[in-house]
């Protein structure tokens, strides 16, 4: 490949923004657009200039001929583009706001008003869009030698700088860092790196240095910490645009759904799970993704499983937990994808949920103080057994317990930031009953005869919801 495209200075200036610009401005400043909303159509020429940056580096587009490894990855990729884009647009419209009127506080005539809006937007839309277009570019062509060395059986890599006087020292540290493709150090240290990397790799060579020691490795930028190929993500939740509070977040992510093209394939099996199941030796139903609405892409890094809607994205850990319990390993890809189909579809909402977890509630009223007291009896036995798919279970009807009433099971019993106070995980909007979705999932998809045993009513009745749910067209 080139070395590098991305390092010939590109332009991404959008052209014909004047009445664009006036058209805002005149919104803005007649209050008729609030705090929280977006320009969609503004959103939309973002994202369609950032795609075009994607499909340079990638080398092909969506209307070309592709496997389904690569539809699936641009489908992710343009998803995610137009969530960025929406929270772009949102940070610059917040920021033109606060500039609505003068230092004494009276409003602005609209053609001083119409020149500040211009000047932000030459900031957004020209400074920050050429460092974004140019990382676009670049993330995109490494994804595509990451397919490549993927496709070809390439089992090693080696790092490789420009090698010239402009390579950072944070960078040079790791030139001739030659590991096998799947170690976790290529999620976190895969280039680019930074903005305006010109890194890259190469099949692994002879005569290489192995990864440097924990202490010698460099602090990357948080949004940096990512492999575009293996992640489907080209701008994550670490990007400073992304910094909103949950509510702002769900009203921006609600209105850009309106303007994300359709993606063009029928199934939602992320493309991360047949390396899953490979590591830990499992088979998935793939049934659990016809519940969703859209492309989640599953992501094995770090130390916690969770799914983080800003981003859509799910991500689980090749860990010794899972490694330790098959039916952890299993139930866990359910749990996950049913938060993500719970927040697309906003399932928890329905009154088939909330009637189930309240008419469960009541009829373990007096009950769910013993049954938490035998879960810890039969969870000690279990650990001391080395009995890791018992323990897992168990924890699994705690933690429904907890949906239902908080003062009793565990699982989530810690406290999370919420607006600008601490509160119990459980008090937060929605979470009890995608909790309770969530073991719902595991009872259908993956079994738990603990669960069976202790609580078979509402088991069965866990079952019948998740089957009763109504799934997207």
């Amino acid at each position: 490949m080139c070395y590098k495209c991305w390092s010939i200075q590109l332009s991404a200036k959008l052209e014909g923004l004047e009445p664009e610009l006036k058209r805002i401005a005149q919104l803005i400043h007649d209050g008729k657009l609030k705090t929280g909303q977006i320009d969609k159509a503004m959103v939309a020429k973002i994202a369609e200039q950032l795609m075009s940056g994607v499909f340079t580096g990638y080398g092909k587009n969506l209307d070309d001929k592709l496997s389904e490894t690569e539809r699936t990855f641009l489908n992710q990729i343009q998803r995610n583009v137009y969530v960025f884009s929406g929270f772009k647009n949102y940070q610059q419209l917040k920021e033109t706001s606060l500039l609505l009127k003068d230092d004494d506080g009276k409003l602005k005539s609209f053609n001083d008003f119409l020149n500040d809006v211009k000047q932000v937007n030459s900031t957004y839309n020209e400074v920050y869009l050429n460092a974004e277009y140019s990382n676009a570019v670049a993330s995109a062509q490494m994804a595509q030698t990451w397919h490549d060395y993927e496709t070809n059986g390439i089992e090693t890599l080696t790092y490789r700088t420009a090698g010239d006087d402009r390579v950072r020292d944070d960078h040079a540290i790791l030139d001739g860092t030659t590991l096998p493709i799947d170690d976790p150090f290529w999620s976190t240290y895969y280039p680019p790196n930074d903005w305006g990397c010109r890194c890259d790799v190469e099949p692994g060579v002879d005569n290489s240095k192995v990864k440097p020691s924990a202490n010698e490795l460099p602090d990357i930028p948080p949004m940096f910490q990512n492999n575009v190929g293996q992640s489907g993500i080209l701008f994550p939740d670490t990007h400073p645009y992304f910094e909103v509070s949950k509510g702002i977040a769900k009203e921006i992510e609600q209105q850009v759904e309106d303007i994300i093209p359709q993606e063009t394939v029928s199934e939602f099996v992320p493309k991360g799970l047949t390396k899953y199941q490979k590591a830990l030796d499992i088979e998935i139903d793939s049934e659990v993704f016809s519940y969703l609405k859209r492309q989640t892409p599953m992501t094995s890094v770090g130390k916690s499983a969770h799914y983080t809607p800003s981003t859509n994205i799910v991500n689980i850990p090749v860990d010794d937990r899972r490694r330790n319990s098959k039916w952890k390993s299993e139930s866990v890809v359910y749990h996950e994808y049913a938060h993500a189909a719970d927040f697309q579809n906003e399932y928890g909402k329905l009154s088939d949920v909330k009637n189930l977890m309240s008419h469960y509630k009541a009829i373990y009223k007096d009950e769910l103080g013993t049954l938490t007291n035998k879960i810890y009896t039969e969870l000690r036995v279990a650990i001391d057994k080395g009995d890791h798919d018992t323990k897992e279970k168990l924890g699994a009807v705690a933690d429904t317990i907890m949906s239902l009433n908080k003062n009793y099971g565990f699982g989530h019993n810690y406290k999370v930031t919420y607006g600008k106070k601490r509160v119990d995980y459980f008090d937060l909007p929605g979470y009890k009953e995608s909790e309770f979705l969530a073991h719902s999932f595991e009872n259908k998809f993956a079994g738990n005869e603990v669960f069976k045993r202790l609580m078979p009513d509402l088991y069965e009745d866990m079952i019948d919801l998740v089957n009763d749910l109504p799934k997207p067209k």
